[in-house]
């Protein structure tokens, strides 16, 4: 007797080591509300992830912030940050988060989005996905007209010649005015003397100091916000960092 009990013990362990663990599975769906948009249009992207008794849903989701400015969410997002919770008995088998951006920029961007860590009502974890999206941002002038549709008023350049621009070979030109664009996180409109002119850029709110104009070429490509050095002139390619 004593012998049958070791073998069915053994049985029991060595079925448990050949059967795999069951994984919850999990899938994220991300959607753009169009494909292709105009310089200052709404971008409003849609992120849904899908499980079975979710309780909480944490992740990053990454974009062009050269072409995209962060405008607001809902759903448990932040700017680049994803922290969705379920309020539902039992948890949920889907949460949405809705986050709107503002296309600053020209150019084709991939929307990537990690969901690194799903837990369900009872703590047990559901395996990580990933997602993403693709769209295009363009200026108004860029766009074919077809039949006979109403034809867009070309883009005319206000501008002044940049000079000491780093990190290109184009002629760029700082834009006169920054009053139709979103400006980036943490920064706040201001005059900033260029070229013996005062033109309209942006400041740091914090302790930086940062002064950023707006440049592009002259046909509103290549746009983007520059960190612009005052006692040097030099102007410098803006890029943000979490």
């Amino acid at each position: 007797m004593k012998r049958i009990k070791i073998l069915v013990a053994l049985s029991a362990f060595i079925i448990a080591t050949i059967i795999p663990v069951a994984v919850f599975a999990s899938s994220v769906s991300v959607e753009a509300d169009a494909t292709r948009f105009y310089l200052g249009e709404t971008v409003t992207v849609t992120i849904t992830v899908s499980g079975e008794d979710m309780a909480v849903v944490q992740g990053t989701y990454d974009y062009d912030y050269n072409v995209l400015s962060y405008a607001s969410s809902t759903g448990g997002a932040a700017d680049g940050q994803l922290n969705m919770v379920s309020m539902q008995s039992g948890g949920a088998s889907s949460m949405t988060a809705v986050i709107e951006f503002t296309a600053i920029g020209n150019g084709d961007i991939t929307i990537d989005v990690a969901i690194d860590e799903i837990l369900d009502y009872d703590g047990d974890a559901l395996s990580p996905c990933a997602g993403s999206v693709d769209i295009s941002v363009v200026s108004s002038n860029s766009l074919p007209i077809e039949g006979n549709q109403e034809t867009i008023p070309p883009f005319v350049l206000d501008g002044i010649p940049a000079e000491n621009v780093y990190g290109t070979d184009a002629d760029l030109f700082v834009w006169r005015s920054v009053l139709n664009l979103t400006l980036p996180s943490g920064f706040s409109d201001t005059q900033v003397s260029y070229g013996g002119e005062s033109v309209g850029g942006a400041i740091s709110n914090g302790d930086s100091g940062t002064v950023l104009l707006y440049l592009s070429d002259v046909a509103g490509e290549k746009a983007a916000f520059y960190a612009y050095d005052e006692e040097s002139g030099a102007l410098h390619p803006f890029i943000t960092t979490r």
